[in-house]
């Protein structure tokens, strides 16, 4: 049986939960361990959570004889979290299907955050780093940038796991909604005495990914994401690793999905 070019819109449609493989990037890498850059997390690469009597993250180790080079590194390390959270203001603003709230917030984040940063604030840390002449000045800058904003460990996931499960409910609303339209199509093809048996068992297995990974989005608490401020850490990474890995398994169950329609679309030509 031949499918008309408006039923494999349709069907095509069905896809939308499949999409989630790439319309969440990232998150199943997110799922198995940090990829933030030396001295990004805790206090630094050479301490640990809450440590402050040792040198943090890029000033490990300055001495009078490595100052230029700590605070160079220092200053790159400052610069790099201000290119992040304007590549993470691009992702709001170009988010689809982001609640006009959820958006309002993350972006009230991001514009704490990158105002501080940056100098508007009363003190910004740049400024501070270049303008500092001892190790122990670099240290107290490195120490803040680390312990007051949290870039790497709490705004990225913030803003990446939000916007992730806000796309992801998005597309699979849309997928439920064309389950009765597949199952049609099914049923029209077998009453045409066309073996259908292939089909309805995928469409069966799509059906059950599409509620897996529905339920998988759900355990995502944005509004307790959201809610994370930096004197939190270290105490809320376990929430994120585990809002990450069922963004992870939603992402799983839509590639099967796909699967499951790739096999649906094959079994009614």
């Amino acid at each position: 049986m031949r499918l008309s070019p408006r039923a494999r819109r349709r069907l095509a449609a069905g896809t939308m939960v499949g999409a989630m493989a790439v319309a969440v990037p990232g998150v199943a890498v997110a799922a198995t361990g940090s990829s933030s850059p030396s001295g990004s997390t805790g206090t630094g690469s050479t301490t640990g959570a809450g440590d402050t009597t040792r040198h943090p993250g890029p000033v490990a180790g300055c001495t009078t004889s490595t100052f230029s080079t700590a605070q160079s590194a220092l200053e790159s390390a400052l610069t790099g979290r201000t290119t992040l959270l304007g590549t993470l203001q691009t992702r709001v603003s170009g988010a689809k299907d982001l609640p006009s709230a959820t958006a309002a917030a993350l972006g009230a984040i991001l514009h704490a955050e990158q105002d501080t940063i940056n100098g508007s604030g009363l003190a910004g840390l740049l400024t501070t780093a270049q303008g500092a002449t001892t190790c122990a000045q670099l240290v107290a800058t490195a120490r803040t940038m680390v312990t007051a904003f949290r870039v790497y460990v709490l705004v990225a996931p913030q803003v990446r796991l939000t916007v992730g499960a806000s796309r992801a409910t998005a597309l699979l609303a849309k997928a439920t909604a064309v389950e009765p339209k597949i199952q049609a199509h099914i049923t029209k093809a077998a009453g045409t005495g066309k073996n259908v048996s292939g089909a309805q068992q995928a469409f069966s297995d799509l059906q059950a990914q599409i509620a897996t990974a529905t339920t998988d989005v759900a355990a995502v608490p944005v509004a307790q994401i959201l809610a994370q401020v930096p004197s939190d850490y270290p105490a809320d990474q376990s929430m994120l690793s585990t809002a990450r890995t069922a963004l992870a398994n939603a992402v799983q169950a839509g590639r099967a999905a796909r699967t499951d329609i790739q096999t649906i679309r094959q079994d009614l030509r």
